[in-house]
C-alpha cells in the first residue's frame, strides 16, 4: 500500500494560496494606480485647448444668430434699423450674459484665446497633471489588466473551491 504524500499536497495548497494572495495584491495595486490616474488634473495644454474650443464653438454659434439679425436688416432695406452687434438674439428673446459671452467670443476670439493662454500659463498648476490622451490610454490599459487579473483570480478561486479548498 502506497503512503499518500500529504507534504506534497500541503505544498500545492500553500502555493495556490500564495498565488491567489499575490494576484489579489496585484489587483489592489492596479486599482489604486487607476484611481490616481482617473483623479489626475488636466494638463495645461489640454486646458488651453478646451478654452480655445469653447471660444470657437460659442463664436460660431453666435455667428448664426448675428447673421440672421443682420439678414433681417439687409432684407428690410433699411440701413438705419437697429442691429445689435454683441447682443443679437433670436426674435422674442432677451440677451443673457451667456449670449453676450458668445458675441464677445465672435468679436474678440483672438484676444480671448491669447488671454486664456496667458492665464493658464501664469497659474500655479496642480501636481500630477496629465495629458488627457495619455490619461485615457493609461486608463484603458489598466482596465484591461484589471479585467484580466479579475478573470484569472476568479478561475483560481473557482478551481480551489471545486477541489474543496477554502481560499
Amino acid at each position: 500500500m502506497a503512503i499518500f504524500d500529504f507534504l506534497s499536497l500541503s505544498k500545492k495548497i500553500s502555493d495556490l494560496g500564495a498565488e491567489i494572495r499575490g494576484r489579489r495584491t496585484d489587483l489592489e495595486k492596479l486599482r489604486r494606480e487607476r484611481d490616481l490616474i482617473a483623479a489626475a488634473p488636466l494638463s495645461k495644454s489640454d486646458a488651453v485647448q478646451a478654452l480655445h474650443r469653447r471660444i470657437d464653438t460659442e463664436g460660431a454659434r453666435y455667428m448664426k444668430t448675428f447673421s440672421a439679425s443682420l439678414r433681417a436688416m439687409v432684407l428690410g432695406g433699411n440701413p438705419d434699423r437697429d442691429t445689435a452687434i454683441l447682443t443679437a438674439t433670436p426674435p422674442n428673446t432677451t440677451p443673457t450674459p451667456l449670449s453676450m459671452e458668445a458675441g464677445i467670443c465672435l468679436a474678440f476670439a483672438d484676444q480671448m484665446k491669447a488671454a486664456a493662454s496667458r492665464t493658464v500659463e501664469a497659474m500655479e498648476w496642480p501636481a500630477g497633471a496629465m495629458d488627457h490622451r495619455t490619461k485615457t490610454e493609461r486608463l484603458a490599459k489598466l482596465d484591461s489588466q484589471i479585467g484580466s487579473i479579475e478573470s484569472e483570480l476568479a478561475a483560481l478561486v473557482r478551481s480551489a473551491r471545486d477541489a474543496g479548498v477554502s481560499v
